[in-house]
């Protein structure tokens, strides 16, 4: 910034003498000024104490974060487990209606019937347990087919 700019902004200051000002804007401050002292929250002279660190505190910070922490991926590997165990779950459904014979071609949305056959071989059917009085058969569940084309238990 030029001296004459610095001297037309400074017009409003026409008491103070512009040398006084030229000065102070030459003027180079060390690192450690600060205007208003009392503002820091550290020592701002080499005479100001030492910075220490309370190694109680610390310890204590520490501790506290590290049981927090703890405590934040112990839950989340609990929710990380649960949603595992869910997806386990679906994929040995999705296995077990894979390997079972199906003599149709599912359609989405609409409800299967699971049994088991006295020789241990599973089928789906279309016919409920309700409307159908077969006392070699084995009901194994309800069973619906979503949009993913995944199998979805209706009964648990």
């Amino acid at each position: 910034m030029s001296k004459r700019v610095l001297y037309t902004r400074l017009r409003k200051f026409d008491s103070y003498p512009y040398y006084l000002i030229e000065e102070a804007m030459n003027e180079e401050k060390p690192l450690d000024y600060c205007d208003d002292k009392s503002l820091v929250p550290y020592g701002d002279n080499r005479g100001a104490p030492a910075f220490r660190s309370n190694d109680r505190e610390v310890l204590k910070w520490k501790s506290e974060k590290e049981k927090s922490n703890n405590d934040y991926f112990r839950q989340r590997y609990q929710e990380i487990e649960q949603e595992f165990n869910k997806l386990k779950e679906g994929y040995d459904i999705n296995k077990m209606i894979g390997e079972c014979d199906i003599r149709f071609t599912p359609v989405i949305g609409q409800e299967y019937y699971l049994y088991e056959r006295s020789d241990g071989t599973l089928f789906m059917s279309l016919v409920a347990v309700e409307e159908w009085n077969r006392g070699d058969l084995t009901y194994r569940g309800t069973f619906k087919l979503d949009s993913h084309d995944v199998w979805i238990q209706m009964d648990s």
